[in-house]
């Protein structure tokens, strides 16, 4: 081993470890010399060496001084190796927040479109990409430690296709039973105000004996309706026709109801009316 030997700032040179001790015995070299050799971190008092065998005499009081700048490149501390954590730290409570909110509404909209009639069928399309986005999210969520979360939107995303398939139909269903219930209530009040019409032209050709193919109107039999009143239920339009033929209901031309067509005419008897003849009004 070659030992590298300084004083006062000053290199002495390269020795060997039986040169320095030898130096060292004579006086040459002081304990309090500096010295560097391979594989040390720095200079360093001879003394502090092992490899060296100190005088048993004391030798004199030496300066120290700042020793002069190696020739050979100090070696450098390795770098401190990276940490490696236990576990991964959760994301931030605001960030799942979000995501969590955000897969609810979307969830939520979707599923509310599903319950309006009609266009709640347009659903379907629309729960496809919203199941599948709010899918991504829960997975990110529970990546991120919202557990509970995010079993609860994973559950949901998955039942969304199916739930909006069959709630849309249902809603759907449901208001053409509602419709066709409220037009079967109109058509059964429209063929009261035929019957109640019928009646009055009754006692009307029997107190006046009116000959067939008289004509009255719906306002000529008010005084035979007993206090009754005939009003339109959807806007259709009595005649109560000439002595012979049935009174009629004629609904609008842009209206249906039940299982008539737009401008359909109703009879009390269901028959259809026969042609009008020309009225002698009385």
């Amino acid at each position: 081993m070659q030992i590298h030997v300084a004083r006062n700032g000053q290199q002495l040179g390269q020795f060997s470890v039986e040169e320095v001790n030898r130096k060292l015995a004579d006086g040459t070299f002081l304990p309090t010399d500096l010295g560097w050799h391979e594989g040390a971190t720095g200079w360093t008092p001879l003394s502090g060496i092992a490899a060296l065998t100190m005088p048993t005499a004391p030798a004199p009081p030496a300066t120290f001084v700042s020793p002069p700048p190696s020739p050979f490149p100090t070696p450098s501390a390795p770098p401190p190796r990276p940490t490696t954590a236990s576990h991964v730290t959760p994301a931030s409570g605001q960030s799942v927040k979000g995501l969590v909110i955000t897969s609810w509404v979307l969830l939520g909209v979707t599923f509310v479109i599903s319950l309006i009639p009609v266009l709640g069928c347009g659903s379907w399309l629309l729960a496809w990409p919203v199941a599948i986005a709010t899918l991504i999210m829960a997975i990110v969520i529970l990546t991120r430690g919202g557990k509970t979360q995010g079993i609860a939107i994973l559950i949901a995303s998955i039942l969304l296709v199916p739930l909006t398939m069959v709630v849309s139909v249902a809603s759907t269903g449901l208001l053409g039973a509602a419709v066709s219930e409220r037009e079967k209530t109109q058509e059964n009040q429209i063929m009261e105000n035929l019957r109640t019409l019928s009646d009055a032209k009754a006692k009307w050709i029997a107190q006046t004996k009116v000959t067939d193919g008289a004509y009255t109107t719906v306002a000529g039999l008010a005084p035979y309706l007993d206090g009754k009143e005939i009003k339109p239920i959807v806007d259709e339009t009595y005649d109560p026709r000439p002595v012979g033929q049935e009174p009629t209901a004629a609904l609008p031309a842009n209206k249906s109801l039940a299982s008539h067509g737009k401008g359909a005419v109703l009879t009390a008897s269901g028959e259809a009316p026969s042609p009008p003849a020309t009225p002698a009004t009385y």
